[in-house]
């Protein structure tokens, strides 16, 4: 039941939205990458060391704040991009159906208007015919 309930959820999505989500999966993906690759080079290159001593970690913790944190920051930068540029396609999209509901809206209150107008000719109809036939 979940997953139909996650495949409908995928198929109403907008092309914006699709975008959107593979861009952030990208994105993470390199983050995690490159949070690897930086546990890696730091392994090469202190192979020798014991791990156990305090300066290797305050080393190790300088490294990765020093390598990750302006590409995490770079990455969060870009989301938050991507994350306007769909706000803006939704608020467009939500512009334009309004203004469909509004012409709806306006062709129905003519029609109404007709409709009142019968009425109003039907009512008036008997009467009209009562009075040519006394």
């Amino acid at each position: 039941m979940e997953d139909r309930i996650n495949c409908e959820s995928e198929d109403k999505k907008s092309p914006s939205e699709r975008l959107f989500d593979s861009n952030a999966k990208v994105l993470i993906w390199i983050a995690i990458g490159f949070f690897v690759f930086s546990i890696v080079i730091y392994g090469v290159r202190f192979w020798g060391y014991q791990w156990g001593e305090t300066e290797q970690f305050s080393q190790f913790g300088d490294f990765l704040g020093g390598t990750l944190n302006p590409l995490l920051s770079f990455i969060t930068i870009l989301l938050l991009v991507l994350s306007i540029r769909y706000q803006l396609e939704e608020l467009r999209l939500t512009r334009f159906e309004i203004g469909k509901q509004l012409e709806e809206q306006q062709a129905n209150n003519d029609i109404q208007l007709k409709i009142a107008e019968l009425n109003e000719k039907s009512l008036i109809l008997p009467a009209l015919a009562e009075s040519i036939t006394r």
